[in-house]
């Protein structure tokens, strides 16, 4: 009930009071005025005073109901047995001198205050509940702590009242500022935002909190761009500044502390200026605020802010509801409320209170029918209980520790001798005293408690202020903080659930500076705070592999970064491997050099006593020989993984080695000196004739580099060491030289040396021989002085393994050079032209024969048949040719020409001593076909025509060796290097498919450099342009195709496989580089099996057994269709099934595949050679009749064999499989090719044919190119063009590289 004299002060009685303190008015005036002011007046003050300063507060009303019902619920519960609960209330006004006065009062039991004296007599004191602000409660918890009556407050949120020095009895239900400040920190975390702008206020304590945030802010790694505090007067002025400084800003961020009569004209003037681009975050006391304006609202639309957790209290909403002037007349606010619920005022009494509807005279009056229901929520709110819920916990929160000191058991309590408190006799430490340890379980279901500093767990409801379409607004809970939670999980934001301000689509990004990714590091720019910052990639050697590092991290001296600097991985180790092609190339070359200097020893050893090894120093040769292969295999020491032992030996052992190659070629050079100087009458040089000579000097020579080398060994050898540095991202396993001078000086020595015989051999060079061996010491020293020239520059500017190769390189080069020019002319002599190997000869009595044709280092006699011919061309390689032509036993069963200017000629293999080939003849088909199309063409070549000339390769190396001299020579008899064709050209080869035939033409073509183009050789060994330098080809290197294979299983994920191959040709070769292919996918082989030539029969027989065994269902087979076919026979004879056949391009495709074979590879896959469109060719072959073409040899063959008949006109015609048996039908000539069977004469699929037909073409266009050719433009010397009337088949070469 009211109390009778003060309405200031409201009671309810009962055994055990609560105190509170409810700020429900709001004076207007400031705290100074609150201090000139001291209420300690009865109610009459109060209320003038009110009525003239003061607005009622409906929310602090609102605290007060919830008093009253949390006793009234506590007392129907009996909670307390046989104990009612009453309370005493009085209004704070927002004035730390009212509040205290107040709790004085409440203290004394009196009106009039009596410090340090009570004078209540009936009831105790458990407690108080508020103050709510903390300018009010803090008086009351410094007055309260010295007497340790607990007080509970549900709003003072400031960090000292944790301290329990100075305040042993508060507790509160709200957490310390400093869980908002971390909360705010965290959000941003979450959002990513690391530049913001901070708005506080100059009262009480919010400077306090604002250092705090910031604190937190920059604990998170964030960066404050502004932070702005509000003065208490000219208020106006500075928040001017702060929006100036706002639109200024490039953060998306700003935090508005301030409350809200501060925070209000901030957002105003920011509405007012049109400040956009910019989200709002407010603390709990104004996020929540009904008291915000529609402006305000509209212009903090998307805002985000902190609210006090927000509780359910169950029956208080109707409780509320339930409040009625006419139901609680004792109560003296009931009727203020109304007023001010309403805006509207009382007509029966007008001293009764005031409201600010009170002081309007446009207010209708009260009637008391007005439904509270109707109240909008942001005047009377009955659902969102936050302040509310904290008041009912804390009158609970003394209740429960009063209920725990009652059911304290004497012997058991927690005082003296185990003493208890009484409900009707305690003192309030006692109280106190359970108040620390209570915790409990409200009605809404949640646990209450306190921690040892009396406060709460910080709980936050995460706010979103959204306007809708009809103007109205509501708050949007998205999230929530709970310090209680575990770590990293405090915060939980729903972004989903936010709806931004219109600038925003989605969360804003704010940043000063973008992230940097992996892979930089973070500069922070000069006189800005951290977060502004400039990206710079980390330097080499280092990285970073998250984002924004501040510093990069050096990686591991074995280890290197990635492209990106985002981690480290192992160093590439590097050395000149035997397993890389570059180091089995040299290895390679290493190897044959050393063969072929062993190869010439041997060849001198046993010409031993012919004159040319005798008249050149024979022991000296073979020396020079020996060093010379010891040479190439000391380059072998250099290639492989470096070893302490390789280390040292290699570069003394190519030392000396070298000396001694040198030092033999100086011996030499004296010799042939003293040699000729000798034959002068009474020279004393005679007695310097003889072995002991170049003994001597290669003995002395050869010690001198010794002793050079044992020093370098003696002092600083050789070592080998890992090089991290020299190259980025490898260690290079090399030999430290130790000196580098000594070896330079190694070197030097070998060049004197080299000097020395290069100048005295030039010197002598013009001596009276008719084989002076000093040009070609001197030759050859120029060849060696000149390679060791350039390794120097290229040594030094190479590292790692190429440095090594570099100098294997000039070794094997150096040495080569020697190698061919000292001995290959006296080889040439020895093997070829032993005529000129005669003691006459040497001394220039010998006679050559009748043609000579002479070169710079071999002479090749051919004696021509006539005098209407002329040579060919002047060739090096000759010894292949006298071979080869020796080996030629039979001649061309026939010949086919069509004469014109220009004559190409062609090779097909199109018949043998057993069967006359369909496919070849088509070849042939094709070949006419393209030259009528060409020759009938406006486009190419007026005024010329093509021809051809044809020979039979009958699949015989010999016989296309020799039809290849034929065509050369242009006579039926071959005459090498010579040719007597003078009527046409020839501009080059088509032919021939296999490459066993294909071979020896391009070995010869290639001396001539006449172009040739192969439509069916697929041999890799043609790709060497060094060996075959005019060889063309239609069709893809085997290796290709074993590539296609390997990716064909891993595109049908086979990693298990057979391999079947043939013991001819290239064969094993290709197998070997499937093997390779498929083992490189990382798949596996089960069982390779290779055909042989002979016996084939019993290795089928095996095979078929290690397929029946086996367990993959992938068989790969690459033997060609004679090889091929029998182990598929065996296979369908023996029923082996469950297996897949890979077949390779020339079977695959091929008709002559029986049916037996072709049923047993029904489901098999091929790989077949490009198939190809030429259009008008199939109405060209079925155009083919004997009568037609008359003088077409293989038009009657061709007919006998297509349609298994015979002609009865001529039986000596030819021979055909049709021809050989008598049951075949004869040839009438009214059969139709159109009815022939695909198998026999496919007229559709054009694989090898269309090879021919743009091998033919090719040789056309290079025609073209070369007929079209301007002078001073041309591809020649001085730009010189060749001309179709007479040119070279080198020109015609160079121009079909262009097309």
């Amino acid at each position: 009930m009211a109390h009778p004299r003060n309405p200031a002060y409201s009671a309810t009685e009962g055994d055990i009071i609560i105190n509170s303190l409810i700020q429900r008015y709001q004076l207007l005036f400031s705290r100074t005025s609150h201090d000139q002011h001291v209420h300690t007046a009865m109610w009459n003050d109060v209320v003038h005073r009110v009525k003239d300063v003061g607005m009622f507060r409906i929310r602090a009303y609102r605290y007060v109901q919830v008093i009253i019902f949390a006793i009234k619920e506590i007392n129907s519960k009996k909670l307390l047995s046989n104990i009612t609960l009453g309370f005493s209330l009085y209004d704070g006004c927002f004035s730390e001198t009212r509040a205290l006065d107040n709790t004085l009062r409440l203290l004394s039991g009196c009106q009039q205050s009596v410090p340090n004296y009570s004078c209540q007599s009936g009831s105790l004191i458990s407690g108080f509940v508020g103050d709510e602000p903390g300018q009010s409660a803090l008086p009351m918890a410094k007055l309260l702590g010295i007497y340790r009556y607990p007080q509970i407050s549900f709003g003072s949120a400031l960090a000292m009242f944790s301290d329990k020095i100075q305040f042993p009895s508060f507790f509160r239900t709200v957490a310390p500022d400093i869980n908002l400040a971390r909360g705010m920190a965290k959000m941003m975390l979450h959002f990513g935002w690391n530049w913001v702008g901070v708005i506080g206020a100059e009262y009480d304590h919010n400077q306090e909190f604002v250092m705090g945030l910031k604190n937190e802010i920059l604990k998170t790694g964030a960066c404050i761009e502004f932070l702005e505090i509000l003065p208490i007067e000219n208020v106006h002025i500075k928040v001017l500044q702060i929006i100036d400084k706002i639109q200024k800003s490039t953060t998306k961020i700003i935090m508005n502390y301030a409350a809200v009569q501060y925070a209000i004209p901030v957002i105003e003037e920011a509405a007012n200026q049109n400040v956009t681009g910019k989200i709002w975050i407010a603390p709990t006391y104004w996020s929540i605020s009904p008291d915000l304006s529609k402006k305000i609202k509209d212009a903090l639309n998307g805002s985000v802010g902190f609210a006090i957790h927000k509780g359910l209290i169950p029956g208080f909403k109707e409780f509320l509801y339930n409040i009625h002037p006419s139901r609680f007349p004792d109560d003296p606010f009931v009727k203020i409320f109304w007023e001010e619920a309403f805006f509207c005022k009382w007509q029966d009494n007008e001293n009764l209170q005031s409201s600010s509807a009170k002081a309007r005279s446009d207010v209708s009056p009260c009637t008391g029918e007005e439904k509270l229901e109707t109240l909008d929520t942001t005047v009377f709110d009955v659902n969102n209980f936050r302040f509310t819920y904290g008041v009912y916990n804390a009158v609970y929160s003394l209740a429960h520790a009063l209920y725990n000191l009652q059911k304290c058991t004497q012997s058991e309590g927690p005082f003296n001798n185990g003493s208890c408190a009484s409900l009707r006799n305690f003192q309030p430490w006692q109280v106190l005293h359970y108040m620390k340890t209570t915790r409990f379980v409200n009605t809404a279901g949640e646990e209450i408690f306190y921690d040892k500093y009396g406060d709460s767990p910080a709980l936050y409801d995460i706010q979103n202020w959204q306007v809708l379409p009809d103007g109205s607004g509501r708050y949007v809970k998205v999230g929530a903080y709970n310090s209680t939670a575990a770590p990293g999980e405090e915060l939980i934001i729903n972004s989903n659930n936010i709806c931004w301000s219109k600038d925003f689509a989605a969360a804003p990004r704010s940043v000063c500076s973008e992230s940097c990714p992996p892979g930089f590091r973070v500069v922070v720019q000069e006189g800005r705070p951290l977060c502004c910052f400039v990206c710079i990639p980390c330097p080499v050697g280092e990285i970073s592999n998250q984002s924004d590092a501040i510093e990069c991290l050096r990686c591991p001296e074995d280890q290197w970064h990635d492209l990106q600097h985002t981690q480290c991985s192992p160093k590439v180790v590097e050395f000149l491997s035997y397993e890389e092609p570059l180091g089995v190339s040299l290895a390679f070359f290493a190897v044959c050099l050393s063969v072929v200097s062993a190869s010439i020893l041997g060849l001198f050893v046993r010409n031993r006593e012919t004159p040319i090894v005798k008249a050149n120093n024979r022991e000296v040769s073979y020396l020079l020989l020996l060093s010379l292969c010891l040479c190439f295999l000391s380059s072998l020491m250099f290639i492989g993984e470096p070893k302490k032992m390789s280390c040292l030996l290699r570069q003394t052992g190519f030392g000396i080695i070298f000396s001694i190659c040198v030092s033999s070629i100086l011996a030499k050079t004296i010799i042939v000196v003293i040699a000729f100087k000798a034959t002068v009458p009474k020279s004393k040089l005679r007695k310097w004739v003889g072995l002991k000579t170049p003994l001597m000097v290669i003995l002395f020579c050869f010690l001198i580099q010794v002793i050079i080398c044992c020093v370098w060994i003696a002092n600083t050898p050789s070592f080998p060491e890992r090089n991290m540095n020299s190259q980025d991202g490898k260690i290079i396993l090399q030999c430290n030289e130790g000196s580098i001078s000594i070896f330079y000086c190694m070197l030097g020595y070998l060049f004197f040396l080299a000097s020395v015989s290069f100048i005295v051999a030039f010197l002598v060079r013009s001596l009276p021989d008719s084989f002076n061996e000093a040009k070609f010491i001197t030759f050859s020293m120029l060849v060696f002085t000149s390679v060791w020239i350039s390794f120097i520059p290229a040594y030094l500017s190479t590292t790692g393994k190429y440095m090594v190769a570099v100098e294997v390189f000039a070794i094997l080069a150096s040495s080569a050079g020697l190698l061919v020019c000292i001995f290959f002319p006296k080889c040439y002599i020895i093997l070829i032209r032993s005529d000129l190997n005669t003691k006459g000869n040497l001394i220039g009595k010998g006679n050559v024969g009748s043609k000579v044709t002479d070169y710079p280092d071999v002479n090749f006699k051919i004696t021509p048949p006539a005098a209407q011919c002329k040579t060919l061309y002047s060739m090096s390689k000759t010894s292949f040719l006298k071979d080869n032509i020796s080996k030629v036993s039979y001649g061309l069963e026939e010949k086919t020409s069509f004469p014109s200017k220009h004559m190409m000629s062609w090779y097909i293999t199109t018949s043998s001593t057993s069967r006359f080939r369909i496919r070849a003849y088509r070849y042939v088909q094709v070949v006419v076909y393209a030259i009528n199309e060409i020759n009938n063409s406006k486009k190419f070549l007026p005024n010329m025509t093509l021809g051809f000339s044809l020979y039979d390769g009958c699949f015989s190396e010999i016989r296309a060796l020799e039809n290849t001299l034929r065509l050369l020579s242009g006579r039926q008899q071959a005459v090498p290097n010579y040719s007597c064709q003078l009527d046409s050209l020839i501009p080059g080869f088509v032919g021939d498919e296999p490459g066993q035939s294909a071979l020896p033409m391009a070995k010869l073509l290639g001396i001539y450099r006449y172009p040739q183009i192969s439509f069916g050789s697929a041999v890799a060994i043609f790709s060497d342009k060094f060996l075959f330098p005019s060889f063309f080809r239609t069709v893809a290197p085997d290796i290709n195709l074993a590539r296609g294979m390997a990716k064909m299983m891993l595109h049908f994920g086979w990693n298990w496989v057979g391999v079947i191959g043939a013991d001819y040709d290239n064969n094993q070769e290709f197998v070997m580089g499937l093997k390779s292919e498929i083992l490189k996918t990382g798949a596996c082989i089960e069982f390779l099996e290779v055909l042989p030539i002979e016996n084939v029969h019993i290795k089928v027989l095996q095979i078929i057994e290690t397929i029946r065994k086996s367990t993959t269902q992938v068989i790969i087979n690459y033997a060609s269709v004679q090889y091929a076919i029998p182990v598929i026979e065996e296979a369908a004879n023996q029923n082996i099934t469950g297996k897949a056949w890979i077949a390779p391009t020339y079977w695959s495709i091929s008709p002559d595949l029986s049916r037996k074979v072709k049923y047993a590879l029904n489901g098999s896959v091929g790989f077949a050679i490009h198939k190809g469109l030429i259009p008008g060719f199939e109405e060209f072959l079925y155009n083919i009749h004997p009568t037609r073409v008359p003088d077409d040899p293989f038009v009657k063959r061709f007919w006998e064999q297509a349609f298994f008949c015979k002609w009865q006109d001529n039986e000596n015609l030819q021979s055909s499989s049709a021809k050989a048996r008598s049951d075949a039908s004869p040839c009438t000539g009214e059969e139709k090719l159109e009815t022939l069977d695909t198998t026999v004469f496919d007229v559709n699929n054009f694989r090898f044919t269309y090879g021919v037909y743009n091998a033919v073409y090719s040789l056309a266009h290079a025609l073209y190119n070369l007929q079209k050719c301007k002078q001073s433009e041309g591809p020649f010397n001085n730009g010189s063009c060749a001309s179709l009337r007479n040119f070279q088949p080198w020109q015609s070469i160079s121009l079909r590289t262009m097309m």
